[in-house]
C-alpha cells in the first residue's frame, strides 16, 4: 500500500500533529472497519485457495466453498472498504491495510493447513506493531477534493511516472515470464519438478500484479468516496454527474475483476 501513501501525500499536504476530539469517533469507526475488511478479505481468499487445493474431483467454480469465499471478498470490499475509506485518512488506512498479511497467515494456518514457523510469526508481529504505530502517530486530517482537482493531480508528472513504472512492470512480467512459463508448463517435455517450480514463481508474479491492481483500486475508491462526501455530506455541486466519475467507477470494477482472477 506504499503507492497510495506516496500519491495521497502529494495530494494532501495539510497535516496536524494529532487528531482532535471531534475526529476520535470517525477514527475508531474507520479502524474497526479497516480491520473487519482485512479479516473478511483474507478469509475469503483462504477459502478460495482451500477450494482450489481440494477440487481435484470437481471443478473449482462449482464449489460452494469457493463461492462463499468470493462472497466474503466482495462483501468486505463493498461494505468494509467504503466505511474505512470514508472515515480514515489514507495516510492511516494505507499502512493499516498491511494487516491483510497477518490475517492471511492466521486463517491459512487454520483453514488451509499451512504451518507457520517462528520466522513467519515474528514477521506477523513486526507488521502488527508497525501498522499500529502508523495508525496512532500517522493521523493527518484531509481537505475536500473536487473532481477537477483530482483530474489535475492525475496528470501531474510524478503521478504519470509512477503509473508508467507500474504498468511497465506488469507488462514485463506478463510478456517475458508468465506467458513463456505457461507455455513451458503445457509442453509435453516438462517434468513434474519444472512444473512445480514454475507454478510457484507464477503464483508469486500474480501476487505482485494483484498488489499493484489492489493499490490502484484502493486509491480510486478513496477518490470516489471523497467525491461523494463533497456532493452529499457537504451539500456542494454533484460530482457524480461528470464522465470522469463514471470512468473512476469503471476502472475500480476492472481492477477488482483482475485482482480476483490473478489471485485464483
Amino acid at each position: 500500500m506504499m503507492y497510495e501513501y506516496i500519491v495521497w501525500s502529494s495530494i494532501n499536504m495539510s497535516v496536524e500533529s494529532a487528531p482532535s476530539s471531534s475526529h476520535s469517533t470517525s477514527l475508531s469507526i474507520g479502524i474497526i472497519a479497516a480491520l473487519f475488511t482485512a479479516s473478511m478479505q483474507s478469509l475469503g481468499l483462504v477459502l478460495q485457495r482451500r477450494s482450489h487445493s481440494s477440487s481435484s474431483s470437481s471443478p473449482t467454480l462449482k464449489s460452494l466453498t469457493w463461492y462463499f469465499g468470493l462472497f466474503l471478498f466482495i462483501f468486505s470490499q463493498l461494505f468494509g472498504s467504503t466505511i474505512a475509506l470514508g472515515e480514515l485518512p489514507i495516510l492511516v488506512l494505507a499502512p493499516l491495510s498491511s494487516s491483510n498479511l497477518v490475517f492471511n497467515a492466521i486463517f491459512a494456518s487454520f483453514f488451509a493447513s499451512e504451518s507457520m514457523n517462528m520466522l513467519q510469526i515474528f514477521g506477523c508481529l513486526l507488521i502488527a506493531i508497525s501498522s499500529t504505530t502508523f495508525t496512532i502517530l500517522g493521523y493527518s486530517p484531509e481537505s475536500s477534493l473536487h473532481l477537477s482537482q483530482l483530474i489535475q493531480n492525475s496528470i501531474s508528472i510524478p503521478f504519470l511516472i509512477n503509473i508508467t513504472i507500474q504498468f511497465s512492470f506488469i507488462s514485463i512480467l506478463l510478456i517475458f515470464f508468465i506467458l513463456p512459463s505457461l507455455q513451458t508448463i503445457h509442453s509435453q517435455n516438462s517434468t513434474h519438478e519444472i512444473i512445480s517450480e514454475l507454478n510457484q514463481k507464477i503464483g508469486i508474479s500474480f501476487g505482485m500484479i494483484s498488489g499493484i491492481t489492489s493499490a490502484q483500486s484502493f486509491l480510486l475508491g478513496k477518490c470516489l468516496i471523497e467525491l461523494g462526501k463533497v456532493s452529499i455530506l457537504e451539500h456542494q455541486h454533484n460530482q457524480y454527474q461528470y464522465i470522469g466519475s463514471c470512468i473512476l467507477l469503471i476502472l475500480i470494477g476492472i481492477y477488482s475483476i483482475v485482482k480476483i482472477v490473478v489471485l485464483n
